[in-house]
């Protein structure tokens, strides 16, 4: 086979690899400075291989896909770029996983991240697989490649309509050179871009075929769970092994970094050795953790100004105590990302090296975490000095990658892949680790809780020209992200940030900061409005007058859920709006309140401006997952603490939105003709703010706190 690359020269493309007349192997490159240096003629242009497109003798192509499919339809959507540009039909693209090997890149799924990458990427590699059978069937048949086109995975002479299929021409167009200009096709001649596609990944999923982390099976592999310190940062004192060898398939109780494992022939009896331990754990560094401690912390230090992370403008003078200011403060929680498949790895540690077999959203990130597990330190260090002439590193550790059951941020850590490796390492057999709901839901990396004061100036209008927003939380990066970049108009801009150290395990949230900010402001924004008793849709407005394309969505989503006309009899509207990913939402949250208070969310009226859409259907799917997402977040759970571990440990107590109470959403798109941008987490945002702001609009009530209670709010 050979491997080409764009814009590389015909030597370096044959270096890539033999010739074969088996198939062609289309290189696929990304910017990326982790490459090898000895394949200069390549990374000498700052690309490097990504992922790779084979076209085989029997038409078949198979796209090696480096993203991770966790239910937001990545198996789809990125061959429908591929299969735009090279001119077959979607029905002929097989997708197959990448694994983790370095050749294909980065391969971090998260960010909404996956079609933002590769829109120009894998569109340019179908192009170019085109125009190389195309120059193929021009050499056949001894015409110019401008007399002949490509559709349908065969190549047409115009003049004298011969055709040939793209299997026929794999043997001359692995010879063809990769071409340096490779255009693209303009908008108005997209045939599967923009247009209906059925999910690849459904019928798979219907008939149980997918695989999913939890499906691995491999001969002589053993099944084991965990029990984790309930106390942050604890370790083991005691435990009685020989009562849960006791039971009968259990084989082995050992303890681990993390905590203690039960080994077992099923998860049920390691599950049931597990509960017979009686383990004894020392406490932790935090033994004291308590929420509501904790918040009041939280406003103790809120009294003091914060450290300055983001400032712009220039500040008005104000005299204190004048009707023009503004004040307000805003609490939110801890939050779990309560995926539906709890973590869970398969790791076999052998002579060779070792094979992951992992639900994870980074690859690359899981197979160099378990490298520190898998290699003594002086093998290591050989193993990175050997990457730097091949640009492989670890090549004996190969994570591949499996369906996810949803990931939301979670996926992006890699203890439970380092638990896995740890036990089939001691073991020497494959190990199928599996985390419990409770243990999921009290070991896992939250989305951290903050306290936020608000201060602003506002001039004679009713506008701000001051805005003062201090975040205090247990990390700077997560509280501050969303922050910094309001889409309005105010002179005067400044955030502050006061970090209080927890113990408590943070990590990436859908959405990340974007969840928590977007409430404060959004909310804040609202009560600015209300000084002026001005109708907060013209409110927003006024401050968006530099912001075109805001300005736009915003009156989509207005116009979309009616916004000023008559509403049924004690039905309320709340707005908001929220900007990351190179996407712009506004939402319209629809309630009623019943004679007794009781709060009804009916609608969601959601409009976005994400650019070119290459999948409606997948699109809109994501936006209404992440409304539900975030509404669960606002009205019905939080993670909560009490001495030094989580209160909440299943769906009782950590409950999600049921399909009964789920509002009617309505999607709008705002056709923008740009590069896609991010659809998997901005749908999460703003629900919080436009259910709050509906029920400010109907019972002059503010919430200022998540999540809201929708009983009794009057």
């Amino acid at each position: 086979m050979v491997k080409g690359n764009f814009k590389v020269s015909r030597r370096g493309f044959l270096k890539l690899g033999s010739v074969s007349v088996a198939g062609m192997v289309i290189g696929i490159c990304l910017p990326s400075n982790t490459y090898s240096k000895s394949r200069s003629e390549i990374s000498a242009f700052g690309f490097s291989p990504n992922v790779w497109l084979v076209i085989e003798e029997n038409d078949q192509v198979s796209l090696f896909l480096g993203k991770s499919e966790m239910g937001q339809g990545v198996i789809t959507a990125l061959p429908m770029l591929v299969a735009e540009e090279l001119e077959v039909d979607l029905a002929r693209v097989r997708v197959k996983m990448a694994t983790s090997d370095s050749r294909y890149g980065n391969q971090y799924t998260g960010g909404s991240r996956s079609i933002r990458e590769n829109w120009l990427v894998l569109r340019k590699a179908g192009a170019a697989g085109r125009l190389m059978l195309i120059a193929a069937a021009a050499e056949i048949w001894s015409v110019s490649p401008d007399t002949c086109y490509a559709e349908h995975g065969v190549v047409v002479h115009r003049q004298s309509q011969q055709r040939l299929r793209y299997g026929e021409l794999v043997a001359i167009a692995i010879k063809q050179p990769v071409p340096d200009t490779i255009p693209l096709k303009p908008p108005e001649d997209f045939r599967i871009i923009g247009k209906h596609a059925a999910r690849l990944d459904i019928p798979d999923k219907v008939s149980g075929r997918a695989k999913f982390g939890m499906d691995i099976i491999l001969p002589g592999m053993l099944i084991a769970t965990i029990a984790h310190p309930p106390i942050f940062g604890g370790k083991v004192k005691s435990y009685d092994a020989k009562r849960a060898l006791s039971v009968k398939g259990v084989r082995h109780v050992m303890t681990i970094a993390s905590g203690v494992v039960v080994v077992a022939d099923g998860y049920w009896q390691a599950r049931q050795g597990l509960k017979r331990l009686q383990i004894q754990w020392y406490p932790g560094e935090y033994p004291e953790t308590n929420t509501a401690s904790m918040f009041n912390k939280y406003v103790e230090l809120a009294e003091n100004p914060g450290e300055v992370v983001h400032e712009k403008g220039t500040q008005s003078a104000v005299e204190a105590g004048t009707t023009n200011e503004i004040k307000a403060a805003y609490q939110l929680p801890y939050q779990n990302h309560t995926t539906m498949e709890t973590m869970n790895c398969t790791a076999h540690v052998h002579d060779n090296g070792c094979d992951i077999w992992a639900p994870t959203q980074h690859p690359e990130g899981a197979r160099n975490a378990a490298a520190d597990y898998v290699y003594g330190k002086i093998q290591k260090t050989l193993e990175k000095v050997y990457s730097r002439f091949t640009g492989n590193i670890y090549p004996n550790i190969v994570v591949h990658k499996t369906y996810l059951g949803c990931g939301f941020g979670r996926r992006l850590e890699h203890d439970f892949v380092i638990e896995a490796v740890q036990v089939s390492k001691k073991l020497g057999v494959p190990i199928k680790l599996i985390w419990s709901r409770e243990e999921d839901m009290q070991h896992g990396h939250y989305r951290p809780g903050t306290y936020n004061k608000l201060h602003a100036v506002l001039d004679k209008k009713g506008l701000p020209l001051n805005w003062v927003h201090q975040i205090v939380g247990p990390v700077r990066g997560l509280a501050v992200d969303g922050a910094a970049n309001i889409p309005y108009s105010i002179p005067y801009h400044r955030v502050e940030s006061t970090v209080l150290k927890t113990g408590i395990p943070i990590g990436s949230w859908r959405s990340t900061g974007g969840s928590l900010n977007t409430f404060v402001i959004e909310s804040f924004i609202d009560e600015i409005a209300a000084v002026k008793n001005v109708d907060p849709y013209h409110f927003r407005k006024k401050l968006l007058n530099s912001k075109p394309r805001h300005m736009n969505v915003l009156t989509a989503v207005a116009k979309a859920a009616r916004w000023g006309k008559v509403l049924p009899e004690n039905n309320f509207q709340g707005i908001a709006l929220y900007e990351a990913r190179n996407s712009i939402v506004a939402q319209v949250a629809e309630i009623s309140v019943s004679g007794k208070g009781k709060i009804k969310i009916h609608k969601v009226v959601c409009a976005i401006d994400c650019g070119t859409v290459v999948n409606h259907e997948i699109v809109k799917s994501q936006l209404e997952g992440g409304i539900i997402f975030g509404l669960s977040a606002a009205v019905k759970h939080e993670i909560t603490f009490k001495s030094g571990h989580v209160v909440e440990s299943n769906f009782d107590d950590f409950p999600i939105v049921s399909m009964p109470e789920a509002p009617k959403i309505e999607v709008v798109f705002v056709s923008v003709e740009r590069a896609p941008g991010g659809v998997g987490e901005v749908a999460v945002p703003p629900v919080a703010p436009a259910i709050a702001n509906a029920i400010f609009a109907a019972t002059g009530k503010r919430i200022r706190k998540l999540p809201m209670s929708l009983q009794a709010i009057v």
